[in-house]
Formats: C-alpha cells, sequence, structure tokens
C-alpha cells in the first residue's frame, strides 16, 4: 500500500467509474473500505483512519453531514459530490493558529469573527 487511504461511501457507479479512470496515473488511491450505506459510517471511519473519503451526496443533503464526521474524523479530508453532478466540494478541518497577544484588539475581534462564521475554511 503506497498511495492514499481512502475510504468511498455512496457513490454512485457512474462517479466510481470517473473517478477510476481520472485517478490512474494521477494518484494512487489506496481503497481501504467501500460503503453502500451509512449505517455506522462513523464509527467505522474511526476504526479505519483513512485520510481521505469520497463520498456521494444524497438529494436534499448538505454539507452538514460532513461536517459532524470530521469532529469524529478529523485527521480524514472529504471530497463530497453532489447528486446533480455538476459540484465536487473539498473539505478538511484544520486549526488556524493565531498569537492575539501580538495583535490589535481590531485584529483579535475578526480573527474570532471569521472563525465565528459558518463558512469558515482554512486559509492557505
Amino acid at each position: 500500500m503506497s498511495g492514499i487511504r481512502t475510504v468511498i461511501v455512496t457513490l454512485p457507479a457512474l462517479w466510481r467509474d470517473v473517478l477510476n479512470q481520472l485517478s490512474a496515473g494521477a494518484v494512487s488511491l489506496d481503497v481501504v473500505a467501500e460503503f453502500k450505506v451509512r449505517a455506522r459510517l462513523a464509527q467505522n471511519l474511526q476504526v479505519i483512519h483513512p485520510k481521505l473519503v469520497i463520498i456521494g451526496l444524497r438529494r436534499n443533503e448538505t454539507d452538514r453531514v460532513i461536517r459532524r464526521m470530521l469532529t469524529l474524523v478529523p485527521a480524514a479530508q472529504f471530497i463530497a459530490f453532489l447528486p446533480t453532478g455538476r459540484k465536487v466540494l473539498g473539505f478538511k478541518l484544520c486549526l488556524e493558529w493565531k498569537n492575539l497577544a501580538d495583535d490589535s484588539p481590531s485584529a483579535m475581534i475578526e480573527f474570532i469573527r471569521r472563525s465565528a462564521e459558518a463558512d469558515f475554511f482554512c486559509r492557505p
């Protein structure tokens, strides 16, 4: 196993085929598990410790599903395929370090505001 430890979850066959074709030679994925149903998914992910989870979202499903799982498997990154097939979303949990003692009060307030926003995401 030399590739990225990957779990595939409820991904339609068409997307699995596309993923296999695109990743052949471009990126090495070691698919360590595939789940066609999500029963006990969070518990299974905690045991498997994947680096990457590729998941197909259902109709009317939001990124809340992934945000909940990120708290349980914080080292994993998630790629979510939307049911329309027109969007793919990437998620990862990360910390942003800020030495609040070195900044002005307005910089501290801005950091707190950005951290509290629902769409706060890691910045390079």
